[in-house]
């Protein structure tokens, strides 16, 4: 899980730079705004992965790590 989180973490890196980019080129406001939701998105979406791995430790009952998975599958539908 550390990998995936890693990872998603360096492409918000290199999505924030584009952002610096877009800024500097003096693209359209729409067109920032779009790609700092996207950020902000995937930002959410980071911190949802650390926290249900994070309850996920907190039990050893393979039951109880299948209903933290199905409500953090649910909240990602919901919220990102």
């Amino acid at each position: 899980m550390e990998k995936k989180i890693l990872s998603s973490l360096r492409i918000i890196e290199g999505q924030i730079r584009g952002i610096q980019k877009m800024i500097k080129e003096g693209r359209d406001c729409a067109e920032i705004i779009t790609q700092l939701s996207a950020v902000k998105s995937a930002i959410n979406s980071v911190g949802l992965a650390i926290l249900t791995e994070a309850l996920c430790q907190c039990t050893n009952n393979e039951e109880d790590k299948e209903k933290i998975m199905e409500l953090a599958n649910l909240l990602q539908q919901l919220y990102f």
